[in-house]
C-alpha cells in the first residue's frame, strides 16, 4: 500500500475531517477511505478533461490542415 506524507491548509483539513466524520463516522480507516475516494474522483475528472482537450486540439488541428 502506498503512503503520502503531505501538508494541506488547516481549514481544508478541518473541513475534510468534519465531513468524513459526519458522513462516515469515527470508525478507524474512514479518513483513508474518503481520501482514496477523493483522489479517484480527481484522477477521473482530470483524465476526462485531458481527453476532451486532446479531442478539441485534434479537431482544431484537422480543420487547420484543410
Amino acid at each position: 500500500m502506498g503512503r503520502l506524507d503531505l501538508n494541506i491548509n488547516d481549514e481544508l483539513e478541518k473541513k475534510f475531517r468534519d465531513t468524513v466524520y459526519h458522513t462516515k463516522g469515527f470508525k478507524k480507516g474512514n479518513l483513508t477511505i474518503a481520501l482514496e475516494e477523493a483522489i479517484l474522483r480527481w484522477v477521473d475528472f482530470e483524465a476526462k478533461r485531458v481527453i476532451e482537450e486532446e479531442k478539441k486540439q485534434k479537431k482544431t488541428g484537422d480543420k487547420n490542415h484543410d
